[in-house]
């Protein structure tokens, strides 16, 4: 009940609540998110094999893509809290789809200005999209608005940088692994990589769970 009282809540209420929380609790190191995204995916190993093969095909649509891949998204979180997903997950959230596509557009134009710059643009680029990560939660989650969702992804991400870049871009790599089979493969390990950042934004704002 608590859970369902907190997700009725306005993300910003919500965040200035948890941003009081989280300054008192110890944030999860990356072995806890590795070891409990290793249980979820291997107890749900076959939903969510099933659920990344229908992505993989609907990824493919221009535009569209971003609705199901925050229907993705909305699906391991409710993988985390315990419940049961389905193909079906993939066309549940349009309610968000203007807000990410937003979001998205804005972090690939700043991602591509720092590109220009030499050397070091690369890196900073890569540093954008890791802090954008918490941002993508909070859209598919909690309904926010994609500058207010920018904001606080910044602020999470400043606040335990290490965990957070080790969690997207391993969890990135880990995903990618299915490619070395053929390219078949990333329907069982694309769940698995994705659910590590799935699992450090839950843990961020529902440290209870």
């Amino acid at each position: 009940m608590k859970d369902e009282q907190n997700h009725r809540k306005p993300f910003e209420a919500l965040l200035q609540e948890r941003t009081v929380d989280s300054q008192s609790a110890t944030p999860p190191g990356f072995g806890v998110i590795f070891q409990s995204a290793t249980g979820l995916w291997k107890g749900n190993l076959i939903d969510l094999a099933v659920l990344s093969l229908a992505l993989c095909f609907l990824i493919w649509i221009p535009i569209l893509q971003v609705a199901f891949l925050a229907g993705y998204l909305r699906a391991l979180l409710k993988v985390i809290r315990g419940r049961k997903v389905e193909i079906g997950e993939l066309f549940s959230a349009w309610d968000c789809f203007g807000g990410l596509l937003v979001y998205l557009l804005l972090v690939t134009l700043v991602v591509f200005v720092l590109g220009r710059i030499p050397v070091l643009g690369g890196l900073a680029g890569l540093a954008v999209s890791v802090a954008a990560t918490p941002g993508m939660y909070a859209i598919v989650d909690r309904g926010s608005a994609p500058l207010v969702a920018a904001g606080w992804s910044w602020k999470v991400f400043r606040a335990d940088m290490l965990t957070w870049t080790m969690v997207v871009v391993l969890g990135g790599l880990l995903s990618g692994l299915g490619v070395l089979a053929l390219g078949i493969g990333i329907i069982v390990t694309l769940a698995w990589g994705s659910l590590m950042s799935a699992l450090l934004y839950e843990q961020q704002t529902n440290p209870s769970s």
